[in-house]
């Protein structure tokens, strides 16, 4: 059987690291051969294997409308001459081919109240044309693999048209390197003080769903109560909340630290070293960094919202991310009690091996493979 991937419009991000996971977790199946469809970096990428062929195209190279193009004009030819039996789109694109499989990835294209938030037009625009293209996608597919119940549920209750497509969830997994090794320090709350502060860590883009400005005003009252605590922000910014930000950020500087975008190859010792992770998106699908900071067992203070609790379960205490006095309140009960912050390290940690790349990619491939083999 030959299995396609569609990634014309994977570039690098969690796109890539996905698209890397699934084929270099799978195992060799000699009934099996994959063929990537990709620009030359990301071929460049992905480890050679037996099973796999890499194609790229001059369009692929390009810009996105030239990557429509090659997927309208000229991956249905393509794919015949490579013999292609099922196509893999999991960047949730639409294509002519059939049969193929779409994938959901991205909640605000149909999340109306969390891409409200941007308070710019084109923004919104935006995601409105991403629903109606991932639409259009679905509706077209022959299967649909969601990463999350949440996401299956929402999807399928706003458009109860794909409660009839073929579909599957499947998790995304976590790398092993994120794993803390040894025990993780947890201090009693008198051990904290101005030369050792509370470190608490975000990783996320800054942009509007993320709430950062909450996270940053409920720390400014928390250290005005007489905690010793410092917040570090880690993640690229969303350049139309650049300004914004960083006038929310400036009185707080000596507490409060921006370190911009660090490499997803450098992150992992940020996370070893916090006293409390938190996570206070509003929007997400599968959040992978919640899952990372778990595997790095890491105490975390979760958002309420979304797939949050189908995902960290027990593993900590959640929190109203648009609610500051929420926010501050869970931190001084993290704070306060060293025997919480240990448990929620522990479970984190042992909850986060059940998010498992190998089981992720079995799990894709497995579904892929449940579509007839063409004759």
């Amino acid at each position: 059987m030959n299995i396609g991937i569609d990634a014309s419009n994977i570039k690098a991000g969690g796109g890539l690291t996905h698209l890397k996971e699934l084929i270099e977790n799978y195992q060799l199946d000699e009934n099996i051969q994959l063929v990537l469809f990709a620009d030359d970096v990301v071929l460049s990428k992905i480890e050679d294997r037996a099973d796999l062929k890499k194609v790229s195209h001059s369009f692929l190279n390009k810009n996105f409308i030239w990557a429509t193009l090659w997927r309208l004009f000229i991956c249905n030819r393509t794919a015949r001459k490579y013999k292609i039996d099922v196509m893999f789109s999991p960047g949730g694109n639409f294509l002519l081919f059939k049969p193929y499989v779409s994938m959901s990835q991205n909640m605000l294209v149909f999340e109306t109240k969390e891409r409200n938030r941007f308070p710019h037009l084109s923004s919104r625009l935006r995601y409105i044309f991403l629903e109606f293209k991932q639409v259009l996608s679905f509706l077209n597919a022959n299967g649909i693999i969601y990463i999350s119940n949440y996401a299956k549920t929402y999807i399928q209750k706003k458009y109860p048209v794909f409660r009839n497509k073929k579909s599957v969830v499947v998790y995304h997994g976590v790398s092993d390197r994120f794993d803390f090794k040894g025990e993780k320090e947890i201090l009693n709350p008198e051990f904290y003080g101005p030369n050792k502060p509370f470190k608490l860590l975000y990783v996320s883009i800054i942009n509007y769903y993320k709430h950062q400005d909450k996270i940053i005003e409920g720390v400014a009252r928390l250290k005005a109560e007489g905690i010793p605590i410092e917040l570090h922000l880690v993640g690229p910014i969303n350049p139309k909340i650049e300004r914004q930000f960083n006038t929310i950020l400036f009185p707080h500087k000596s507490f409060v630290h921006y370190h911009g975008m660090i490499p997803y190859t450098e992150i992992e010792p940020l996370y070893h070293v916090c006293d409390l992770f938190v996570f206070a998106s509003t929007c997400e699908n599968m959040p992978n960094i919640l899952v990372e900071a778990m595997r790095a067992k890491a105490p975390i203070l979760c958002s309420s919202y979304g797939p949050m609790p189908e995902i960290f379960k027990d593993a900590g205490l959640y929190f109203d991310p648009t609610d500051v006095e929420d926010f501050c309140e869970k931190v001084k009960t993290y704070f306060n009690s060293r025997a919480l912050r240990l448990k929620a390290s522990q479970r984190a940690a042992e909850l986060s091996k059940t998010y498992l790349w190998k089981e992720s990619s079995l799990s894709t491939f497995d579904f892929l493979k449940s579509f007839p083999k063409k004759k």
